[in-house]
């Protein structure tokens, strides 16, 4: 009898969470997807690669979505356009960047040697 009462409080809690979980799955599919094409990342410069508007319609894009440190691969950035419901996608290549400069820890010194022809000849 313990068993079958188990077995009823978890399916009761799989119909509730199924219900609550429904709703979203179907919202997320039934928002329609725009495919922007592709672009470069130069210089680390994620926005300028991104679109600004759809359609007169400005776009909320997710950068968490594009990896920075990944260089040389394509990789699909993920946004919305505000006020319409429609999902963009645009590919981008982050090519290599400076991401840190590094100066020297000591002072550079530079000295002067001999030419190699004149120590050539004075043998």
């Amino acid at each position: 009898m313990a068993n079958k009462k188990q077995f009823v409080t978890a399916a009761a809690a799989f119909a509730v969470t199924a219900a609550a979980v429904a709703p979203a799955m179907s919202a997320s599919a039934a928002m329609p997807v725009v495919k922007l094409g592709s672009d470069y990342v130069r210089q680390g410069n994620l926005d300028a690669a991104l679109d600004k508007k759809y359609h007169g319609s400005e776009i909320h894009w997710y950068k968490s979505s594009v990896n920075m440190n990944k260089l040389g691969v394509f990789q699909t950035a993920v946004g919305f356009v505000k006020g319409k419901g429609i999902k963009v996608e645009k590919r981008v290549r982050v090519l290599n960047y400076a991401q840190e400069v590094v100066g020297p820890k000591d002072m550079l010194v530079f000295e002067k040697g001999k030419l190699f022809r004149e120590s050539a000849h004075s043998r």
